[in-house]
């Protein structure tokens, strides 16, 4: 009976040894809670999300208008992709609007500390792994035909990084990853077209504005022509294209 109590104690004092020793590595190693309370703690990362308007690209515009700005509309999705040492962690989790706050569309994204989150709009399962905005970039295609507000939207590309310094709120500050053509015609135009850096493009039409959301591809030439009481006319200009930035041709005939 003796000797089964001393072995029940060395058993004992080996499972402390090797515990303390857990401690230590795990202490040095810089582990802590807070680098991974993603499920279960009774928290739930709360997404808290704004967005930077265009600026103009040109300096006899205005640098900024409330016109550029984009909000959200209710069932809007974004993307989150959470990294760690430029490995992803969790990948490509879709969040949607509800009118005042973003919810996960199936599980949520973890509460870590110590990584980046990657965060962009709209969501598309074609950024699975990418784990940066130049990736999402690179990987993103807006449509030719912008013409219906739909695809507008769906061509307007948002990025943005977050992290999180303690807490579950995870708050961003998206910038339009791409560059927005305006051309702004007389009342009378009809028949528009639209090319950008010799692309036929179909823009979307806002008021006698017509909008094309375009990849920042650096200095280009925007043209293209239209109908004003039976005469054809046509415009063209060469621009810089530059992310977050905006391009405004002002087309006025008498």
């Amino acid at each position: 009976m003796k000797e089964n109590k001393n072995l029940k104690r060395l058993r004992t004092l080996r499972n402390l040894k090797t515990l303390m020793v857990l401690m230590a590595v795990c202490l040095f190693a810089g582990c802590s809670e807070d680098d991974n309370l993603p499920n279960g703690t009774g928290e739930a990362l709360t997404i808290q999300v704004s967005v930077q308007g265009f600026t103009s690209g040109s300096p006899e515009t205005r640098t900024t208008d409330a016109g550029y700005t984009t909000s959200f509309a209710t069932g809007d999705q974004i993307g989150i992709t959470v990294i760690q040492d430029g490995v992803i962690r969790e990948n490509n989790i879709p969040y949607e609007y509800g009118g005042t706050s973003w919810n996960p569309v199936a599980a949520p994204a973890g509460i870590y500390t110590g990584v980046t989150y990657l965060i962009y709009y709209p969501y598309s399962a074609a950024m699975n792994g990418k784990t940066s905005v130049a990736e999402i970039v690179a990987a993103f295609t807006p449509k030719t035909d912008q013409s219906a507000p739909a695809d507008y939207a769906a061509s307007d590309l948002l990025t943005g990084t977050s992290s999180l310094s303690g807490g579950s709120i995870l708050s961003t500050t998206l910038t339009h990853a791409l560059a927005l053509v305006e051309v702004s015609l007389p009342a009378s135009a009809t028949s528009v077209t639209l090319s950008v850096g010799g692309a036929s493009v179909t823009p979307y039409f806002d008021g006698n504005v017509y909008r094309y959301l375009s990849k920042p591809v650096g200095t280009t030439t925007v043209s293209g022509g239209y109908t004003s009481f039976g005469t054809q006319k046509g415009y063209s200009k060469s621009v810089a294209l530059a992310a977050g930035k905006y391009a405004r041709l002002n087309v006025d005939y008498p």
